[in-house]
C-alpha cells in the first residue's frame, strides 16, 4: 500500500487503523484463496496414474497373500474365509495345492493403463505370475508357458525396464531342454505327431518375431535355442 505524504486528522486515526487492519486481514484471506486456487488441481493422467498404482497393488497383496497361506492350512479358517471373498480373481494349482492371481487380471490390468509408465511394472508382474498346473518334461508345455509369460512382456516392452531379465529367465529354462536334446537323456517329451509339432512350430515362430524386436545381446542366444528344439521336432 502507497502510505499518505499528509498527517491525517487526530479523530480519523482510530477509524484509519481499524480500517487498514481489517483489510489486511481480508487481504490475507484472499491471498490464502487464491493460493489454495492456484495450485494445480490433479490432472486426469495423474487421477488414472493414482488408480492404476491402487489397482496393480490390490492384486500383489492378494498374490502375496495367497503365498502365505501353508499347504496344510489352506482349507481351515480364516484362509477359508479369504479365499473363498477372492474367489473370483484366482485360481487354483493342483500339483502344487496352492491359489494362484489369474495371470489375465495382470495382462488386463497392463493393457488398460498401457499409456502409463507403471505398465511396464504391470507386464512384468505378469510375466512373473505363476500359472496353474506343472509341465512335468513336455517341451511344448514350456515353450507355450515362456510365450504366454516372458515372451509376452518382451511382446510389449522389447526394451523394457525387465527385458534382460526376460532374456535371462528364458536362456535358463531353455538351456535344460537343449542339453537334454543334445545328450539324448529323455528327460523332455517332445511332440509326437503333426498336430503337436506344428503347434510348437508355431509358438517358436511367434517367438522369433517377438525377438526381432528386442535389442539385448541375449536374444542370439534364445534363437539359437529356439532354432535347436525346433529342428529336434520338424
Amino acid at each position: 500500500m502507497k502510505r499518505s505524504s499528509y498527517l491525517l486528522p487526530t479523530i480519523m486515526i482510530g477509524a484509519f487503523v481499524f480500517a487498514v487492519s481489517g483489510a489486511l486481514i481480508s487481504a490475507r484471506a484472499d491471498s490464502a484463496a487464491l493460493s489454495t486456487l492456484a495450485k494445480p488441481l490433479p490432472t486426469p493422467v495423474r487421477t488414472q496414474a493414482r488408480t492404476a498404482d491402487a489397482e496393480f497393488k490390490r492384486l500383489l497383496r492378494l498374490r502375496d497373500s495367497l503365498a502365505k497361506i501353508p499347504v496344510e492350512k489352506i482349507d481351515r479358517q480364516p484362509h477359508k474365509s479369504f479365499i473363498k471373498a477372492n474367489r473370483k480373481d484366482i485360481v487354483y494349482s493342483e500339483p502344487a495345492g496352492q491359489w494362484l492371481v489369474r495371470s489375465d487380471l495382470f495382462w488386463n490390468l497392463r493393457n488398460k493403463y498401457k499409456a502409463l509408465p507403471i505398465a511396464d511394472d504391470i507386464a512384468w508382474a505378469a510375466a512373473e505370475n505363476p500359472l496353474p498346473g506343472e509341465c512335468e518334461g513336455d517341451i511344448n508345455c514350456y515353450i507355450y508357458t515362456n510365450r504366454v509369460t516372458l515372451a509376452q512382456y518382451l511382446s510389449f516392452y522389447p526394451n523394457g525396464k525387465s527385458a534382460k531379465k526376460a532374456l535371462a529367465e528364458i536362456i535358463e529354462e531353455l538351456d535344460y531342454i537343449v542339453e537334454d536334446l543334445n545328450g539324448k537323456k529323455g528327460n523332455y517329451v517332445g511332440p509326437d505327431d503333426k498336430a503337436g509339432r506344428d503347434e510348437l512350430a508355431k509358438r517358436i515362430a511367434e517367438m522369433r518375431v517377438i525377438l526381432s524386436k528386442v535389442t539385448a545381446a541375449d536374444r542370439a542366444k534364445v534363437i539359437s535355442q529356439l532354432a535347436t528344439i525346433g529342428e529336434a521336432f520338424r
